[in-house]
């Protein structure tokens, strides 16, 4: 899903139609796929948080 993140400035956040389709293709619906939707977000966001850290020790 990463490779479907927007990329302009900076990196944007895997878009939800990405893992939408992700989570249709393996068939999780209701809780199933709440529970994909907040496993996706909360590990993109320590990713991107991850890569803002390294920019910024890079340009220190």
């Amino acid at each position: 899903m990463s490779t479907d993140r927007p990329v302009g400035f900076d990196r944007g956040v895997i878009p939800w139609r990405s893992i939408d389709a992700f989570a249709e293709r393996y068939g999780l619906v209701g809780d199933e796929f709440d529970r994909l939707v907040g496993i996706i977000r909360a590990m993109d966001a320590a990713y991107l948080g991850h890569l803002k850290a390294r920019e910024q020790n890079a340009d220190a």
